[in-house]
């Protein structure tokens, strides 16, 4: 397609000015009181991203409307471990929420990235996915989160506090149909009923969590 043609091209030629330019750059002269001798690296070159873990504690409040226009809340506690290079932050979460007949065991896999600095504090937005084990209801559910923003609250030596919220959506789940993980989840049809409805008629749930985070170089 023309358009397409013409977008790479204009790629095309932005890299190649972009990597003249960066080897047209001169080699910079260290003052000898420095220990070094000679011409370096443009500082420029001298890339070495910084990166580092944060592994911490979650929060998250949960919200969900169902069949009856109730809307269920839930309420998770876990830890969270993400690798943070430069901008970008890929993470896992892993949680439990409230007992009885709403207990849920959550496990989450996304990606954010660090978009720069207002108000001044840093602002970030992500995707994910994730694992909804709700075993007190019977059935499972994978579902994915298009749009999650956070802001940091904190950050100071190795500590930070982030708030993130979104949504996520439910796109595929079954009954637990065996004997040795749920024997009340085989062909039950009050939970088939209540799968049907949190994964195709309102698979939407939006949610709140906050990250007590550690930095680990």
């Amino acid at each position: 397609m023309p358009w397409a043609r013409v977008t790479g091209r204009a790629l095309a030629a932005s890299l190649v000015l972009r990597a003249a330019a960066v080897a047209a750059a001169p080699a910079t002269e260290v003052p000898r009181d420095h220990g070094v001798v000679g011409p370096v690296l443009p500082e420029r070159w001298e890339v070495e991203p910084r990166r580092h873990w944060v592994v911490g504690i979650t929060t998250e409040s949960a919200a969900q409307r169902v069949a009856s226009d109730e809307v269920i809340s839930a309420l998770f506690v876990g830890l969270s471990a993400g690798l943070r290079w430069e901008w970008a932050n890929p993470h896992l979460r892993l949680m439990a929420g409230d007992r009885g007949v709403n207990a849920r065991y959550f496990a989450g896999l996304g990606f954010r990235t660090f978009f720069g600095t207002l108000w001044g504090t840093e602002w970030s937005c992500g995707v994910g996915t994730h694992f909804d084990a709700r075993l007190a209801r019977h059935y499972w559910l994978v579902g994915v989160t298009p749009l999650e923003l956070g802001v940091t609250l904190f950050d100071q030596r190795s500590w930070s506090i982030q708030m993130f919220w979104g949504a996520r959506a439910a796109v595929a789940g079954r009954l637990l149909n065996s004997y040795l993980i749920d024997p009340n989840g085989f062909h039950n049809a009050a939970a088939q009923d209540e799968l049907e409805d949190a994964r195709d008629h309102r698979p939407w749930e939006g949610f709140v969590s906050v990250v007590f985070g550690r930095k680990v170089e």
